[in-house]
Parts: C-alpha cells; structure tokens; sequence
C-alpha cells in the first residue's frame, strides 16, 4: 500500500518508522509490536537485498527515492504526459539519483540539457566547470540545451565580465565543444545507465541506492535451496549467530544451560550445537555416508559460516544438497528446542527418523529431485 503515494510523495520520517513498526512487530513476533529480545537482527540489515545478507524487506526511504526518480524520467522521455514542461517538486536527493543514473546519446541536441546532463565524457559540465558555471543565471543552467549553446547562446549566458578562473574554463570548454558535431536526423536519446535495456526501474535505482556493500557469501547457500522459507530463515539466522544458545543468552545475563542440552559436554553456541556437538556429528556421519560426500561432515570444532562455505557438490545435484542440509539444520534445531523446553531426551535415531520422514514429504512434493 505505501508504494502508490510514495511514488508522488516524500514519506515523512514519523509515517515511514510508523510502517516499519507494524512490518517489524510482523516479523519477529506476528503481533502489533515486537521489542527487546523479539528483534534477533537490526532492521536497516533486514531491509538488505537477500544478495547483501539481508532478507529482501524494502528500506521505505531509498525506495521512496527511487520512486520518485520516476518523475523525472517521465519529464524527459515521455511526451504524451499533460503535466510535462510544470515545475516538479522532487527533493534534492531524488535530482541527484536521476543525474547521476542518465546519460544522453547525442542526436539533433534539442532535448540535451547543455550543463547538466552526462554527453561530452563522463562527467557532466556542470561538474567538470564550476566557476564558469557559476557565472551562468540558475534558469539557464537548468534549460540550456546543446543545440542552443552550440549555436552561440554560451556567449549570451556568461556575459563580457568573467573572472579569471570562469574565463579558462570557458576556453578550455569552447576548445572541447569545436569539434563536436550534431545529427539533426535523428533526436536524442536519454539513457538509464542503471539497467540493462537503458529504461528506468525502480528496483535499479533501489539497488544502486543500496551499493556498495559486501556480497554475503553464504546468501547463495541459504536461498537458492527449495526448503520452506521457516528453514531458510532459521539458517540465514544460524549464519548471523542470532538464534538464542546459551552462550547468546549469557553474554545478556540471561538464564541459560551451563552445558549443550544433547551432548551435555561443551558451552552451546550455534556452531557447536548444528555441527560440532556430538549427536549433530552422528546425524551428519550418516547422512553424508548414505549420500556419497562422508568427507563433508563436520570436525568437532567446525564453524557453521567456515564449513558452509566447503560444501561443494555436482552442479545438478547442488540445490538437492542445499535443501537436504538446509532440514538437517532446522531438525536439530527443533530437537534441541524439544529437549529443553519439552524434556524431551536427546536421541540421534529420533532425529535421523525425522529428517528422512521429511525428505520423502519434501520429494514428493516436488522440493527434491
């Protein structure tokens, strides 16, 4: 619902924290609210594209941004609109988004804007020249086109009294633009650098709000699988170390047992409890024995991030494996949770019973060749 007026209009910063309430409330907790403990992971990481460790959750306010980058898109390549050649009111931020993502192949120059669009290089010359574009009136900053300057309307604009530094600027300038020479067949083109075709798209201009930022190494392993999404999340979770063991749960002063609740030997972290814990080992013997990859079980010191990123399998059977593990992890985590808040006893057989149960559930159903 808030994609229609934030397509027209800029989301105040109360109405925005106010949606990502309710969405987080959601989330966590399937209530109105969520506080505390309930919020495993920051929302700004949440709100990450899955790619960069996120969970795809749209960020409001660079989605509002890019949104309304639309406007400017259409101001300039779409005739047919009634309310084109009107004043739009677009935050700074919004022209900036726009400016730095088109780029104009050149024709007839008519529809080029001479200082502020990208044609002659790289850079735009509004950039490039900062003191002789000083001495031009704002207006005709914004107005001037190629065709016009190119036929004698810079002299007009700068006027006979430049300083110094505009006055080299605006020989070096002239000496740039001499040679350039127009098409008057064919009309120019805008281009939206940000996506393959040269359109504009919302979900290009979002994500290169968003750039930048490190690629996630184990997102590949956690949502090209077919398990349930519940599953995908506990391990996107179990990756982050934000499930709450006992080491977790001791760093805040929290009631906690002293020891993993299925071996009874070592501290539980997610690490040990999901590999390096002695029942999880037997689990992960028999399997990987039963699949052909035994040199894929875990050491008993294994790190769940640093194994994840051992695994490797036969292109074709790869998203089968991804799904498989992805259920392995989330029954021993469910095991783990029936132990301690259950009393239920730990059992290896209980576990392997589960999974192969589920698999042939998973196969049948399509999520397993």
């Amino acid at each position: 619902m808030p994609v229609y007026p934030m397509m027209s209009l800029d989301l105040p910063g109360k109405i925005i924290k106010g949606v990502e309430k309710i969405c987080r409330g959601f989330l966590w907790k399937g209530q109105k609210e969520a506080k505390g403990g309930h919020c495993l992971v920051a929302w700004d990481s949440v709100c990450l594209p899955k790619q960069l460790g996120g969970l795809g959750i749209p960020n409001l306010h660079p989605l509002n941004l890019a949104l309304r980058a639309r406007w400017r898109w259409l101001e300039r390549r779409d005739d047919s609109k009634p309310w084109r050649g009107l004043a739009l009111d677009t935050p700074k931020e919004v022209d900036d988004i726009f400016e730095a993502a088109t780029s104009s192949i050149m024709g007839d120059g008519r529809s080029t804007r001479f200082w502020t669009d990208r044609w002659l290089g790289e850079e735009r010359i509004r950039d490039s020249f900062l003191a002789l574009t000083a001495a031009v009136r704002p207006r005709l900053v914004r107005q001037r086109t190629v065709r016009e300057v190119l036929d004698g309307a810079c002299i007009e604009d700068v006027g006979p009294n430049l300083g110094e530094n505009a006055l080299a600027e605006f020989l070096l300038l002239w000496e740039r633009v001499q040679g350039f020479r127009l098409d008057g067949t064919v009309a120019d083109t805008l281009r939206w650098n940000w996506s393959n075709d040269g359109v504009y798209s919302a979900k290009s201009a979002y994500l290169n709000l968003l750039a930048g930022r490190a690629l996630d190494p184990y997102a590949t392993e956690i949502w090209h699988s077919r398990a349930p999404l519940k599953c995908r999340v506990f391990a996107w979770l179990a990756a982050r170390n934000r499930c709450w063991t006992a080491d977790r749960l001791a760093k805040r002063g929290l009631p906690h047992p002293d020891r993993c609740p299925l071996c009874d030997q070592e501290e539980e972290s997610i690490s040990h409890l999901l590999l390096g814990c002695v029942l999880a080992r037997q689990v992960w013997d028999t399997l990987f024995s039963a699949w052909g990859h035994r040199e894929c079980v875990p050491s008993a010191g294994a790190c769940l991030r640093d194994w994840w990123s051992t695994l490797s399998f036969q292109r074709r059977a790869r998203k089968d494996f991804r799904t498989a593990t992805t259920l392995v992890l989330w029954t021993i985590w469910c095991h783990r949770n029936d132990v301690v808040f259950n009393g239920a006893s730990p059992s290896v057989q209980k576990m392997l019973f589960i999974i192969l149960e589920e698999l042939g559930r998973w196969e049948n159903a399509g999520l397993l060749r």
